[in-house]
C-alpha cells in the first residue's frame, strides 16, 4: 500500500496512511495531499478530524523528521489522532507535534478504534 490522504465521507475525517519505508520526499508528497484533503474536509464540515495511521511505517532519519515538523505546521486539522505502536517512532512524532506548536490538538493510539473514538468525541 502506498502514502495516501483522503476524505472519509461515511466518517466526516480525513484518513492519512503513512506506509513502509519514508524519506523526505515521501513526506513532502504526503503532506500535499493531507492538505489538500483537509480543505476539503473544512469546506464541507467545517473542521477537520484526521486519522494518521503510521501503524507500518518505518524509522525517520533527520531530513524526514524535519519535513514531517513542517507537514504538522502547514496541514490545517483541528484533531488529529496518530496510530503508532513502535515507541522510537512515536517518541520522534510527539516530539515534532509539540515542536509545531500543535500538540495540544493530537492524541496517540495504538489502534485504530481508539482513534476514531477519540475523533468521534470531538
Amino acid at each position: 500500500m502506498a502514502n495516501s490522504a483522503t476524505v472519509n465521507t461515511d466518517a466526516g475525517i480525513v484518513e492519512v496512511v503513512v506506509d513502509g519505508p519514508q524519506t523526505k520526499e515521501s513526506i513532502v508528497d504526503l503532506t500535499k495531499k493531507a492538505g489538500r484533503a483537509a480543505e476539503q474536509a473544512s469546506v464541507v464540515y467545517g473542521q477537520v478530524l484526521t486519522l494518521a495511521d503510521a501503524s507500518h511505517m518505518g524509522q525517520m532519519d533527520v531530513a524526514t523528521e524535519t519535513a514531517a515538523l513542517l507537514g504538522f505546521r502547514v496541514v490545517s486539522f483541528d484533531r488529529l489522532a496518530i496510530v503508532v505502536a513502535d515507541e522510537q517512532l512515536r517518541t520522534a512524532l510527539e516530539a515534532a507535534a509539540k515542536l509545531s506548536g500543535k500538540g495540544s490538538q493530537v492524541q496517540f493510539f495504538d489502534d485504530q478504534p481508539a482513534a476514531r473514538s477519540w475523533l468521534a468525541g470531538a
